[in-house]
């Protein structure tokens, strides 16, 4: 448990840093944080502006809690969760209400498996680069209900293909309409 304390207590500290703006001394916006292979049993960065700098959660595993993102800005920056693992009833990972505004954030090749990550009212600007390339749905509920602005890339399946079961997307981001989650493609 005290290990536990002391990981949430670097993130959040971490995290504070990230909410200053660019102009204070003390601002670590542009550094470069580096998560791989790091397993998540929760954290707090809600808040935190992702802007400039590269934040590395690749191979990361997120797991056995809640990582809130509630309110993250992504902007000019390179985030990237490429084979990053979100997995484990209980798990919930929130990037609800955040911003993706500019730079890469980039989910290629992440598991989604057994847990909830919420994109509830999320923004996502065509002025920056998110991707889902070769991303894996399988037991999760992916939630992207209130989203808007641009899809990110390889998230939409093409026409005629339905959703993987559990990845729910605002119908604007649809050309026509899709067969319902799990059901052949027409």
């Amino acid at each position: 448990m005290a290990l536990r304390e002391v990981r949430h207590t670097v993130i959040r500290i971490i995290r504070d840093h990230l909410r200053l703006s660019v102009d204070p001394a003390h601002s670590w916006q542009g550094f470069r944080f580096d998560f791989t292979g790091v397993t998540f049993d929760g954290g707090n960065f809600r808040g935190a502006r992702f802007s400039g700098g590269t934040t590395n959660f690749i191979d990361a595993t997120f797991s056995g809690g809640t990582v809130d993102f509630y309110d993250a800005r992504f902007s000019g920056g390179k985030v990237y969760f490429i084979g990053a693992t979100f997995c484990g009833h209980g798990t919930t990972v929130s990037f609800r209400k955040a911003q993706f505004s500019g730079g890469t954030v980039d989910f290629s090749k992440a598991k989604f498996l057994d847990s909830t990550i919420n994109f509830i009212d999320t923004t996502f600007s065509d002025r920056g680069k998110v991707s889902f390339r070769e991303a894996e749905f399988s037991g999760a509920t992916v939630d992207f209900r209130g989203a808007t602005g641009q899809p990110p890339s390889d998230l939409v399946p093409p026409p005629g293909e339905p959703l993987p079961n559990g990845l729910h997307l605002p119908p604007i981001w649809f050309v026509t309409p899709r067969p319902p989650p799990g059901s052949p493609a027409s």
